[in-house]
């Protein structure tokens, strides 16, 4: 009964999350054809650039994850799990926002990887990201010196995002405790982490001047993304925070950017990123297949040469 529940309420944040994303798609739909974009063939240049930038970027969380679970099992880990942890981000856009740790779950214990340790792992990099995404928009959030912050006080309750932020942090520390491994271990991923939504806020920055033509500052970008990525992030059932971080994009805008601009600028974030997700799908299904044959071939070898 409690899992129906949970569902239920899944399914409703989701769906009243696309509902406001549809509704003000439909509600901008004139002032959309009025807005001062770059050309086609710059929007695409941009749009491919930023995807390759976006791809690369996913490394760096593959490595904070390597660097977790190096932490845990006390052993070096082989690559190949950064390779199947790339492979696996496409997955969260099935429905349930879970398929993505059960691909990697699966592919990492063929590798030899603890069940135990995965699931740990797991926990603790969402645990890290969060306590990122939150470092990164408070220190973006100091620095939006041309910004009333009247503006964010207004949508977001300040004491409850830093809530977050203390309740994650205390949850590193029991959770590391419990697997007997020190804040120092967190600290590669945190920073790895930390490097990840700057850069990030910076493709949002070079979309926002580029492409869209306006003039916001860095740590606008890097603040509207970081906080509307977590909201996706967190919110249970939103496929890859579909509809849920491009909804609170636009609120967050708000009076920083139009309605239609924020619009805009949400969707072609999350063209990037899907396509950015794509990419390292391919890159790392091509470079693991290409191992798994030369481990057959070798294995034929040997086994030809034994006999």
């Amino acid at each position: 009964m409690k899992k129906i529940g949970f569902t239920l309420i899944k399914i409703l944040i989701f769906s009243v999350s696309l509902f406001f994303l549809i509704f003000t798609i439909y509600s901008n739909i004139d002032k959309l054809k009025e807005i001062n974009i770059a050309s086609t063939g710059v929007v695409i240049v941009y749009v491919i650039l930023s995807s390759i930038m976006y791809a690369v970027l996913l490394l760096f969380l593959a490595l904070g994850w390597k660097k977790i679970l190096e932490s845990l099992s006390k052993i070096t880990i082989s690559y190949k799990l950064v390779l199947i942890y790339l492979r696996s981000l496409i997955f969260k856009y099935i429905p349930g926002n879970v398929f993505h740790y059960v691909a990697r779950q699966v592919e990492a214990k063929k590798e030899g990887a603890s069940h135990k340790v995965l699931i740990h792992s797991n926990i603790i990099e969402s645990v890290v990201l969060i306590v990122a995404s939150l470092a990164i928009s408070s220190l973006a959030l100091i620095f939006m010196q041309d910004t009333s912050l009247d503006n964010y006080i207004h949508h977001v309750d300040m004491n409850l995002i830093y809530g977050v932020g203390i309740g994650s942090i205390l949850a590193i520390i029991l959770i590391g405790r419990y697997n007997k491994i020190g804040i120092s271990d967190y600290v590669q991923p945190f920073f790895l982490y930390m490097i990840f939504f700057l850069c990030i806020g910076f493709i949002t920055y070079i979309i926002v001047i580029e492409v869209l033509q306006l003039n916001i500052s860095l740590p606008i970008c890097i603040f509207l993304y970081s906080l509307s990525w977590l909201a996706g992030f967190i919110t249970p059932g939103a496929p890859g925070g579909l509809g849920v971080r491009e909804s609170l994009f636009i609120v967050l805008s708000n009076g920083i950017l139009s309605e239609s601009d924020a619009l805009v600028l949400s969707v072609l974030l999350r063209i990037i990123t899907i396509l950015g997700e794509i990419l390292v799908f391919m890159i790392a299904s091509v470079i693991i297949n290409r191992q798994n044959k030369q481990i057959g071939i070798y294995g034929k070898c040997e086994a030809i040469r034994k006999n």
